[in-house]
């Protein structure tokens, strides 16, 4: 996921990779109204994906990003798509947050609000990343 610097939501938040409840998760973050978070969500149910061998192949999540829009992809395949255009901070100076630099993270958060109670999950558990590739189109 990623945030850009400055408080949250105004700095901008993108989901990239986010999975609880049985649901996949594309998601992009902003400032709406009174400082509250307005999101943009793409959900898939994670049966979508899962053809019995999901655990035992990695798979590649993307985020496509340029002037116009941010997409981001599972496997090939499009989860969201949100245009620039509509992308304005409603609290404070109406920017578009995406047009600034975001910082990337990558780890593997367990329980609270949307996660549930962990007490029954078996551990330990792995999260494995084979690779990070950040690519810039030329200008």
């Amino acid at each position: 996921w990623t945030t850009g610097r400055g408080r949250w939501p105004h700095a901008g938040e993108i989901d990239i990779l986010e999975y609880y409840n049985g649901r996949i998760y594309a998601n992009f973050c902003w400032a709406g109204k009174g400082g509250r978070d307005l999101w943009s969500t793409g959900s898939h149910s994670f049966g979508r994906f899962d053809d019995g061998s999901w655990q035992e192949r990695f798979h590649t999540w993307v985020l496509e990003w340029d002037a116009e829009k941010m997409t981001i992809w599972l496997d090939g395949e499009p989860l969201n798509t949100q245009l620039m255009q509509h992308v304005k901070n409603q609290d404070g100076p109406p920017i578009n947050p995406f047009l600034a630099p975001q910082a990337m993270r990558l780890n593997f958060a367990i329980g609270g609000m949307n996660g549930g109670d962990p007490s029954r999950t078996d551990f330990p558990q792995r999260y494995e990343v084979d690779y990070v590739r950040v690519y810039q189109k030329p200008e």
